[in-house]
């Protein structure tokens, strides 16, 4: 019995070896994470897919908001320090480095630039003490790169080429202080687009706005009572303009070359229109001239191509030379009887004339008055006429008849060459008177066949 009690003992303790043989050891068990990793688990530092205590996925850190200002930042609102299309405090101080020279003891004048870097630039009233009144005689003077310009209320004089040749700028503000404004003071600002002139200006002198091409408009006031030559010339953008009640005189070249002018109010004020006026206006369509005009002065409506209609009033007396030369779509023309000449070329080159009434009161068809108006196809000069001068039909192609009054005593060289369709000369005198007349050599020359019908029989050709 003892040895089958330890022979139990023997295979009791075998089976639990062999148990214990079979299971992992405490340190590792199988298929199952260590305790340092849990397989597809995060561990106490990492979550997987989950946001960690200092990050949150797809959603603001405390300092940052999306979507949403800062507090240092307004989205689509101005900040503090800037206000959305209105000037930042820094753009209403004057301009720094602008060069001034004294002109007395308590007031200066702009000289130049300086060194005054700004684009747009803002003179101030008063520099060291003593009080800006005018800007000199070319301070910014080709100053290429100005754009803007405010002068202050202390200013009452811009000088001559004050502003002449900046070609970029495009605005000015000038107050009302200011009351003279000199000569060539703007002129070929290529980008001013507008301007106006301020009541306190009594006269804009010569070449004040020449050659200001983007000039498109400008307001007169009434307290200006003068325009001198060249003031608005070859402005080739201004499209209208109305002259102010103080203006009594059109002055020479005012207007020339400013192609784009379409109207011009004109008021009962002015006498006088200067030589050159509206010289080249090719896009002016018709003109009305008050009852206050005495004279049409040379050239005055000049080449004026798109020119249909004239009014010209019975105060008129005189029509200078050239004044409508190559009006070339002008149709007719009534000259009233206060008109007692009419200058060298004033209707040549009217391309559509196809009538023309002479006043009674005009003495001399001077030379080439009505040269080479193609379309004319009759005249009837008034007995008052005593003299026709060379060439002042000549190139009528299509005139076919012309009464001529027994008072005329002269008829020069070439008065009706290349009058190709002329065919009837109707005189009212007898032949005799005729023949008295002082017909000067070539008279009707390049003009075939034609009859003079005289009060007691015909000349044939």
């Amino acid at each position: 019995m003892k040895k089958i009690g330890c022979y139990l003992v023997f295979l009791s303790m075998l089976f639990l070896f062999t148990l214990s043989a079979c299971k992992p050891i405490p340190t590792q068990v199988l298929n199952q994470p260590t305790a340092t990793q849990v397989e597809n688990k995060p561990t106490p530092t990492q979550v997987v897919n989950q946001p960690t205590a200092t990050q949150v996925v797809n959603q603001p850190t405390p300092t940052q908001v999306v979507n949403q200002p800062t507090p240092t930042q307004v989205v689509n609102q101005p900040t503090p320090t800037q206000v959305v299309n209105q000037p930042t405090p820094t753009s209403s101080k004057p301009s720094e480095g602008l060069e001034f020279k004294p002109l007395d003891n308590s007031t200066v004048y702009v000289a130049g630039l300086g060194t005054c870097k700004d684009n747009d630039v803002m003179i101030p009233s008063s520099f060291n003490g003593m009080s800006v009144v005018e800007i000199g005689n070319s301070a910014f003077y080709k100053c290429s790169s100005l754009t803007s310009v405010s002068i202050p209320d202390s200013v009452t004089k811009i000088r001559e080429n004050g502003f002449a040749h900046c070609t970029s700028l495009t605005s000015i503000s000038i107050p009302n202080s200011v009351t003279s404004i000199e000569r060539n003071a703007f002129s070929n600002c290529t980008s001013l687009t507008s301007i106006s002139i301020p009541d306190s200006v009594t006269e804009i002198k010569n070449d004040t706005f020449v050659d200001c091409s983007s000039l498109a408009s400008v307001s007169i006031p009434d307290s200006v009572t003068e325009i001198e030559q060249f003031a608005f010339a070859c402005c080739s953008s201004l499209t209208s303009v109305s002259i102010p009640n103080s203006i009594t005189s059109l002055s020479n070249e005012m207007f020339l070359r400013c192609t784009s002018l379409t109207s011009i109010s004109i008021p009962n004020s002015v006498t006088s229109f200067g030589s050159y006026v509206f010289y080249e206006c090719t896009s002016l369509t018709s003109i009305s001239i008050p009852n206050s005009v005495t004279e049409i002065g040379e050239g005055a409506f000049y080449n004026c191509s798109s020119l249909t209609s004239v009014s010209i009033s019975n105060s008129v007396t005189e029509i200078g030379n050239y004044a409508f030369w190559g009006c070339s779509s002008l149709t007719s023309i009534s000259i009233p009887d206060s008109v007692t000449e009419i200058g060298e070329d004033a209707f040549a080159y009217c391309k559509s004339l196809t009538s023309v009434s002479i006043s009674n009161s005009v003495t001399q068809i001077r030379k080439e008055a009505f040269a080479y108006c193609k379309s004319l196809t009759s005249v009837s000069i008034p007995d008052s006429v005593t003299q026709i001068c060379k060439y002042a039909f000549a190139g009528c192609t299509s005139l076919t008849s012309i009464s001529i009054p027994n008072s005329v005593t002269t008829i020069f060289d070439n008065a009706f060459c290349n009058c190709k369709g002329l065919l009837d000369i109707n005189f009212n005198g007898t032949i005799q008177m005729w023949k008295n007349i002082a017909i000067y050599f070539q008279w009707d020359k390049g003009t075939p066949s034609y009859t003079i019908t005289c009060t007691d029989g015909t000349i044939n050709k």
